[in-house]
């Protein structure tokens, strides 16, 4: 009787001080990992989850964001405008890394949606990362980067 005293005391002080018995729930698995995440949509994916903000800038009212998720091991580019003038431009990303005994260059771009979001396809990267911005109807190109 005395036993289940004491069992029911400390279930009760464990309760109340916030322990659970139970397991946390499982991170959220991405699709993809590195190159298989090349082409791909970041939040079809399920890299968007986990990702940060590695860099951003803003230019004529569009705000435009490199984005990076570390369970995925890829990078992406996304824009948001929902100011006058929006001009359609191009935001992109392109990533250096090994594919072999030679370095390769991968890249993704979109052209900015007016009024909205928009983002790139993911790139995986082993070095470098550069995040671009082209306008080609005022001839603008614009870099930021080696990350």
């Amino acid at each position: 009787m005395r036993t289940n005293r004491l069992l029911t005391a400390l279930v009760v002080l464990a309760t109340a001080c916030g322990f659970s018995l139970t397991t946390a729930a499982p991170a959220l698995a991405a699709g993809c990992y590195a190159t298989s995440c090349d082409g791909r949509d970041p939040q079809a994916m399920g890299c968007a989850g986990d990702a940060i903000t590695k860099d951003s800038f803003s230019w004529d009212g569009t705000y435009f964001e490199l984005r990076l998720s570390y369970n995925c091991h890829a990078v992406w580019a996304r824009s948001s405008n929902s100011a006058y003038p929006c001009y359609g431009g191009f935001v992109g990303v392109f990533a250096y890394r090994d594919r072999g005994l030679t370095q390769y260059v991968g890249g993704q771009s979109e052209q900015q949606a007016c009024y909205s979001t928009t983002w790139t396809r993911m790139e995986s990267y082993s070095y470098w990362i550069h995040f671009c911005y082209r306008d080609y109807y005022r001839g603008i190109d614009y870099c930021r980067g080696p990350f």
